[in-house]
């Protein structure tokens, strides 16, 4: 849908002016246009011109929209208010990092076929077994030596 210049912006700011702060995707499911168009315009409403001063800012960054990842996103609010800034990302439990890292280590050091791919967890049981001396042992090779 092609909008006379100018068009977007106004309808932009209306929808902040009647219903307060909104997020881009709300904007963009309210005024039935895709979100890359209305990110553009937001984008330029919060730069200072010469010709125009800042007329939206981001209020605060909020986590959950619904049916959506959880990542950051901006609320957007008329103003020339300073920004908020967008915050760093949410860490990892210390612990599950370091579980995460020795499967990664196990399944890029035990890795002879591409069978052995599919469970990672036998892998670093096996690494386990062999290095409290206990070997995992063929049943043909204990066949054999009995």
């Amino acid at each position: 849908m092609k909008l006379i210049h100018g068009e977007l912006t106004a309808m932009i700011l209306s929808t902040l002016a009647d219903d307060g702060p909104q997020t881009l995707q709300d904007l963009a499911t309210q005024l039935g246009l895709p979100a890359l168009q209305i990110g553009a315009v937001m984008h330029r409403l919060r730069q200072a011109t010469p010709q125009r001063e800042k007329r939206v800012h981001i209020l605060r960054w909020e986590y959950e929209q619904i049916g959506q990842k959880r990542y950051p996103r901006a609320l957007y609010a008329l103003g020339d208010s300073p920004c908020r800034k967008k915050p760093k990302p949410i860490s990892l439990d210390p612990q599950y990092q370091r579980k995460w890292r020795e499967r990664v280590k196990a399944s890029r050091r035990f890795v002879a076929s591409v069978f052995e791919l599919a469970n990672v967890d036998d892998l670093i049981a096996r690494r386990r077994m062999r290095d409290r001396g206990n070997v995992l042992r063929n049943p043909r090779q204990v066949k054999a030596a009995a």
